[in-house]
């Protein structure tokens, strides 16, 4: 059995999503990607116990958060570092962006590009996990 798969990037860790007729490539979002992301779009949250009427905290999840950590998987977007300039006013290649300066490229498009890269991720995971 060759168990190279274990120790190097394989083609298939990456996939095209192409929202509204632009690709961008994704890194395929794995267990570790999620545990990684767990405190940053994890919230603590203070409630009061039924049982005991007491405060606690619990962790909630954060979906925009999430949404963030998802798109920050995005390795190549369909644009130049001029229209990355225009766009986000940041003057540098996509490669070279911090997860923050992905954030805000990513606030600054249309939402329904956001919502189709959002979906294509997900739906992109889901399909790995019927394999």
């Amino acid at each position: 059995m060759d168990k190279s798969r274990f120790f190097t990037k394989q083609e298939d860790d990456f996939f095209q999503a192409v929202v509204f007729g632009q690709s961008f490539k994704v890194k395929t979002v794995t267990a570790g990607d999620e545990l990684d992301w767990a405190d940053e779009y994890t919230d603590k949250v203070e409630v009061i116990d039924a049982e005991t009427n007491k405060p606690k905290i619990i962790s909630k999840p954060n979906l925009k958060k999430l949404a963030k950590c998802k798109l920050r998987n995005i390795i190549e977007v369909p644009f130049n570092a001029e229209e990355l300039n225009d766009i986000c006013g940041i003057k540098k290649d996509y490669k070279d962006f911090t997860n923050e300066e992905k954030d805000l490229l990513f606030e600054r498009l249309n939402r329904s590009v956001f919502d189709e890269l959002i979906k294509v991720i997900d739906t992109s995971k889901s399909n790995q996990k019927k394999e």
